[in-house]
């Protein structure tokens, strides 16, 4: 369960989502403490912190924001939202009553800030950013380590380099570093890494009746066969494979 809020700033057009993850959250009131990330009033600075509060939806919904600027609280503004049938004539009022409402809201935000210009209210103006506000800014790691990310078995991980060709159509190709986990069960259409007389391979495992394949991602090679017996066995699975971008 996601809530997403989507603001937008009159002066300059321009709209940005907040992207509130509720999944490891109960029922009940939803809260919310993040930074401020997308410039909407030029009376009011970026370095400040929010506190949001989603009530759960039932007749009435709330929604309240507390804004703190250097731990000092400096507003509160509180939505309240009732439940209603959708009905033509309740969509027919919606559509009647937009335009005005509309025309209102701005013509109020506007009248606002001319009288805090005459107030001489600090102005912070529009920052200049390199790129576009984007609601996965809510979800960027910045402490991100690729081992917790992608190993699960550390101790039975290895890191590859593929030479040759015969994987091409999976996306694996010469050059290519590939992530195995000998850890990791092996189940049928798994790229693996396998052992064939002594040499290491990269092939898909196909299982089709009583036989094991290992086939290529290529249409000019053959699958190879594994025989019990032979010296031909799966060493892991691949995890990952890494390209370099050119």
């Amino acid at each position: 369960i996601t809530i997403v809020s989507h603001i937008t700033n009159t002066p300059w057009n321009e709209k940005y989502a907040y992207v509130h993850d509720c999944n490891n959250m109960k029922g009940g009131t939803k809260i919310f403490n993040f930074d401020k990330k997308f410039h909407v009033s030029p009376f009011m600075p970026m370095d400040i912190k929010y506190n949001w509060k989603f009530t759960e939806p039932k007749d009435f919904l709330y929604v309240s924001m507390d804004s703190f600027e250097n731990n000092n609280f400096n507003f509160n503004a509180t939505l309240r939202l009732t439940r209603k049938a959708w009905t033509p004539w309740a969509l027919n009022k919606i559509l009647l009553m937009f335009p005005p409402t509309t025309i209102r809201t701005i013509l109020a935000i506007y009248w606002n800030a001319f009288l805090l210009g005459l107030k001489r209210i600090p102005f912070y103006p529009h920052p200049v950013t390199a790129g576009f506000p984007s609601p996965a800014d809510d979800f960027l790691e910045f402490d991100l380590s690729l081992d917790k990310k992608l190993i699960k078995h550390p101790s039975a991980t290895f890191f590859v380099s593929v030479n040759g060709n015969s994987m091409e159509n999976a996306k694996i190709f010469n050059g290519s570093i590939l992530l195995i986990d000998r850890a990791e069960k092996i189940s049928s259409r798994d790229i693996v890494l396998a052992v064939v007389d002594g040499d290491f391979t990269v092939k898909r495992y196909r299982k089709i009746g009583d036989k094991v394949f290992l086939y290529p991602e290529n249409s000019s090679m053959k699958p190879i066969e594994i025989i019990e017996g032979s010296e031909c066995y799966v060493w892991g699975k691949v995890m990952w494979s890494f390209n370099k971008i050119k």
